[in-house]
């Protein structure tokens, strides 16, 4: 995502999950006026970046830590793979939308998409 649109998302989101009111003051607070500068975008930027890893990093020491303690039982572990394997080779859309096999026609408009 480029630091424009990251601008417009921050500057038009006015009101997400009702905090309208901190997210502004905040950003007022941050930048002595109602936009978003470069250091805070290349601070938002890295934020989004590093935080997935920090979460499979989380993910990776809970798991090593509760095979630690719960001990090496091997079996349960390779049933819980076939068992995943089953889902996900033999029922791939099983959660899927029927509409994902309509053929696409390239000289037609989808009916979804109007003129405003």
């Amino acid at each position: 995502m480029s630091n424009r649109y990251s601008n417009i998302y921050i500057n038009d989101g006015h009101c997400f999950l009702g905090l309208c009111s901190a997210i502004w003051t905040n950003v007022f607070m941050r930048c002595y006026r109602f936009s978003v500068n470069n250091a805070t975008l290349n601070r938002f930027f890295a934020l989004h970046f590093v935080l997935p890893f920090v979460l499979a990093a989380l993910a990776l020491m809970h798991l090593i830590a509760l095979h630690d303690s719960s001990g090496s039982d091997l079996i349960t572990i390779f049933i819980f793979i076939i068992i995943l394997s089953v889902f996900v080779f033999f029922m791939p859309n099983m959660l899927g939308d029927s509409e994902n096999y309509v053929m696409a026609n390239p000289m037609q408009t989808p009916p979804a998409i109007v003129p405003e």
